[in-house]
C-alpha cells in the first residue's frame, strides 16, 4: 500500500522533471534560431501566450525590458509596475523568493531554473531563465520563462500528505495486529489447564464445532482464537459475533444476509451475512446463549447442512465454515426449561471445553501479569516493572472477574503508579485487603518467582533483541538481566 503511494511520488516527479526539461530544451533552440530579442519578440511572446506560459526580457543592466500578456495574467501585475524597473526591485516587491532566476543567468552565463511564488496572486512559479550570449560569449539579455505550477504543487502535496498518512495508518494497523497477537497469546501453567492445552491441540486438526464454556472473563475467545490459529484455516477469515449485542430483530439478517428489497431499508445491493464472509475460516458465535429461540433451527442446518437460505431468498447458499461458540451460561440447563433447543445444545457441544476459573489456576497469574505488564508498556510507552512481592499479592486475590480482571487491575497499576515499579502496596491500594493471606501460598512463592523471572527475562530477550534493551524492560540494570539469564541457562546478548 505505502509503497504503491511512494511509487506514484516517484513516477510524479520524474514525469515533472521529463516535462520541464523537454520545455527548457524547446526553449534552447527556439533561442538558437534568434538573432536579437526585437526582431523575434513577436513570435516568443504570441507563442507563450500560446501555451499560457509568461515570457520576460531582462537587459544587461538587469532591466526589465518587454514581456507577453501571459506573463501579467500568471503574476497579476500590470505592465507599469515592472517594465523599465530593475528586476531586484521587482522580484523583492511582488514575489516571495530572495533570488533572481534571470540574475543567476545573467552572472553564471548559462540556464537557470528555480520556484517562486507571486504575492498578488499567490501561485506558484517554475522559472527558466535563458541567456543570450554575444560572439565573444557575454549575456546580452536573458529570456525567462514562468510557468504556473500551482496545480502540481497541490497535487504533490495532497500525494504527500497521503502517503504520510497511509504510513502512520499502516504503522498503526501494523501495532494493532502485533497488539491483537500478543492479547491472544496462550498463556497456559497451571495443571488444572493441561487438559484444556491438549484438547485445544487436538481439535485444531479437525474441523468439529467446539462449545468453549466458563465464567465471564476466563479467557473463552483466548482460546477459540487459539484454535483457530492452530488450524489449517489460520489464514483465511476469522470472524467474532457477539450474538448478546446484535438485536433479534437483526441477527439473522446479520448472519446469512439478504437479497435486494428483502424488507424495508434493504433496497440497495444484495448484502452477504457473516457466514458468507467467514468462507473458509472460522466463526465465533460469542455469547450462543442469547442466540434467539425462533432462530435456532436455522442454526442448525447451517451446522447439518453447510447451507442456509439468505433473508427474502430462495435459493440455499453453500459455506464451508468452522463454527466455535462460547457461553458462560449453563445451556444443559437452558434446554432444560425450554430456551435452548435440545438437538442444537448436541451439534453445538460436539466437544466441549469448560475452562476453570482463574482463582483454580492461581500458577497462571504471575505469567499473565507479566504478560500484561509488557503489553501495556508497549501500548502507552511506559517502561515500568513489577515487584515479585506485587505478584505474590496479586497470586492471594479471588479475581472474581477472572483473566478481564487481572488485565483491567494490571492496567490501573501501570497508570496510576508514581514509581518505575509496581509494588505490593500499590497492588494491595487497588484490589484491597483481600490479598493479605498469605498461608495458603508460601510454600509456592518462592518457586513462582524463579518461573516467572526466567520466564520475563527470556520474553524480554526476545522481544528486545539485547540485554541492555531487556533490562530497560524490566526495569533493572543490564548486569542483573545477564546475570539471571546465566543462572537460568538463558542465552543473552
Amino acid at each position: 500500500m505505502f509503497s504503491a503511494a511512494a511509487a506514484d511520488a516517484d513516477f510524479l516527479s520524474a514525469e515533472m522533471t521529463r516535462r520541464l526539461e523537454g520545455f527548457a530544451r524547446g526553449i534552447i533552440d527556439t533561442k538558437t534560431k534568434i538573432s536579437s530579442i526585437e526582431s523575434h519578440a513577436i513570435d516568443i511572446f504570441v507563442l507563450g501566450d500560446a501555451l499560457m506560459n509568461g515570457i520576460y526580457v531582462v537587459d544587461k543592466d538587469r532591466i526589465i525590458t518587454a514581456s507577453n500578456h501571459a506573463y501579467s495574467e500568471i503574476t497579476g501585475l500590470w505592465e507599469h509596475e515592472y517594465i523599465g524597473k530593475p528586476l531586484a526591485a521587482v522580484v523583492e516587491k511582488y514575489f516571495y523568493n530572495n533570488y533572481s532566476v534571470a540574475e543567476i543567468a545573467l552572472t553564471n552565463k548559462k540556464i537557470a531554473t528555480g520556484i517562486g511564488r507571486s504575492k498578488r496572486t499567490n501561485r506558484d512559479l517554475l522559472v527558466t531563465a535563458i541567456p543570450v550570449l554575444d560572439a565573444e560569449g557575454n549575456a546580452q539579455e536573458v529570456i525567462s520563462v514562468l510557468r504556473d505550477i500551482t496545480e502540481l504543487v497541490r497535487m504533490q502535496e495532497q500525494l504527500q500528505s497521503s502517503i504520510e498518512k497511509t504510513e502512520l495508518y499502516w504503522n498503526e494497523l501494523s501495532y494493532y495486529r502485533s497488539m491483537e497477537q500478543d492479547a491472544c497469546d496462550f498463556i497456559c501453567e497451571s495443571p488444572s489447564m493441561d487438559g484444556i492445552k491438549t484438547a485445544i491441540a487436538q481439535v485444531a486438526a479437525v474441523d468439529s464445532t467446539v462449545l468453549i464454556t466458563g465464567e465471564t472473563g476466563v479467557g473463552k475467545e483466548v482460546i477459540a482464537r487459539e484454535i483457530h490459529q492452530r488450524s489449517r484455516r489460520r489464514k483465511n477469515p476469522y470472524i467474532k459475533v457477539n450474538c448478546a449485542a446484535i438485536p433479534a430483530s437483526l441477527i439473522e439478517s446479520e448472519l446469512f444476509g439478504y437479497e435486494k428489497g428483502a424488507f424495508t431499508g434493504a433496497a440497495g445491493q444484495r448484502k452477504p451475512g457473516f457466514f458468507e464472509t467467514a468462507n473458509g475460516g472460522t466463526l465465533l458465535l460469542d455469547e450462543i446463549g442469547e442466540f434467539p429461540l425462533e432462530l435456532q433451527a436455522k442454526l442448525l442446518r447451517v451446522l447439518q447442512e453447510h447451507e442456509f437460505i439468505r433473508v427474502g431468498g430462495g435459493e440455499p447458499v453453500k459455506c464451508d465454515v468452522r463454527v466455535l461458540a462460547t457461553t458462560n451460561r449453563d445451556l444443559a440447563a437452558e434446554v432444560a426449561r425450554g430456551a435452548f433447543r435440545k438437538d442444537l445444545f448436541y451439534r453445538l457441544s460436539v466437544v466441549p471445553l469448560e475452562i476453570p476459573p482463574l482463582r483454580d489456576r492461581v500458577e497462571d497469574i504471575p505469567a499473565m501479569a507479566l504478560h500484561f505488564v509488557r503489553r501495556f508498556n508497549a501500548a502507552y510507552g511506559a517502561g515500568k516493572s513489577i515487584e515479585p512481592e506485587a505478584l505474590s499479592a496479586l497470586c492471594r486475590y479471588s479475581w472474581p472477574g477472572n483473566v478481564r480482571e487481572l488485565a483491567n487491575v494490571v492496567e490501573r497499576l501501570l497508570v496510576i503508579g508514581a514509581g518505575p515499579t509496581i509494588r505490593e502496596c500499590d497492588v494491595r491500594a487497588v484490589i484491597g485487603k483481600e490479598c493479605a493471606d498469605v498461608s495458603r501460598f508460601e510454600s509456592s512463592l518462592s518457586e513462582l518467582k524463579s518461573k516467572e523471572e526466567k520466564r520475563a527475562i527470556a520474553a524480554a530477550l526476545a522481544e528486545t533483541g539485547s540485554s541492555h534493551k531487556a533490562a530497560r524492560l524490566l526495569g533493572v540494570a543490564q548486569s542483573t538481566v545477564v546475570r539471571k539469564a546465566k543462572k537460568y541457562g538463558i542465552d543473552s546478548w
